[in-house]
Order: C-alpha cells, then sequence, then structure tokens
C-alpha cells in the first residue's frame, strides 16, 4: 500500500507543470533611432496600407520625404497615438505600449532622422 501511494504521489509531482514564467519584457527607449526603432515600425505597421501603388487614403509613407511630411504636420503622431484628432492608425488594433513609448520619444527629440 505505502509502494502504492509512494508512486501516486511520484507521478502527481511529474505531471506538475514547473515551467517558470518568462521574464517581462523591458521597452528600451534610452536611445530611439529614426533607423533602428521607427522605419521597422513603420514598415511592420503602416507599409502594407501606406505604399505605393495605391495607398490608402492617398497617404504614401514609401519615402522619407513623404513620410516626414505627415510627421511634421503632426498627423503621423496624431494618428498612432489615438488621440481622437486624426483617423486611428493603424485601423485594427492600437500599437503596442512599447511602440508608442519609441515614437513619443522620437518626436519629444523633435523627430531626429539623422540617427
Amino acid at each position: 500500500m505505502k509502494w502504492i501511494l509512494f508512486m501516486v504521489t511520484v507521478f502527481a509531482i511529474a505531471c506538475t507543470n514547473n515551467v517558470a514564467p518568462p521574464p517581462p519584457q523591458t521597452c528600451d527607449t534610452s536611445i530611439v533611432s529614426y533607423h533602428n526603432d521607427i522605419v521597422p515600425l513603420i514598415l511592420s505597421s503602416c507599409f502594407s496600407c501606406h505604399s505605393a501603388p495605391s495607398p490608402s487614403a492617398g497617404i504614401n509613407l514609401a519615402d522619407s520625404a513623404s513620410f516626414f511630411f505627415y510627421v511634421n504636420e503632426g498627423s503621423f503622431y496624431g494618428a498612432v497615438s489615438w488621440d481622437g484628432s486624426y483617423a486611428l492608425m493603424p485601423p485594427d488594433a492600437k500599437l503596442d505600449d512599447c511602440s508608442m513609448a519609441k515614437i513619443t520619444k522620437w518626436k519629444n527629440e523633435g523627430y531626429p532622422a539623422n540617427q
């Protein structure tokens, strides 16, 4: 009887999930670079709709001059921050907190393009 109880206990312990949770992801905004942080974000979140040959709403972000036009007039930040003053972009879901933190840091630094 003790042997059966021992085996049941061992089996029960072996079946538990002892996997540690993944460490929390960090968002490093100490240095935000246009080329390393912003461009990949635009390519992954905006480019599929806002590039040639027929960009959505006529907004073509295919080159930096076009992109910076919308950045400098304020519509880029207004749209991605979902502040209600512009169409909400991306339309299906707000950007994640880390992406928005990077965009906000880049905005607060004056949108530098030379990094």
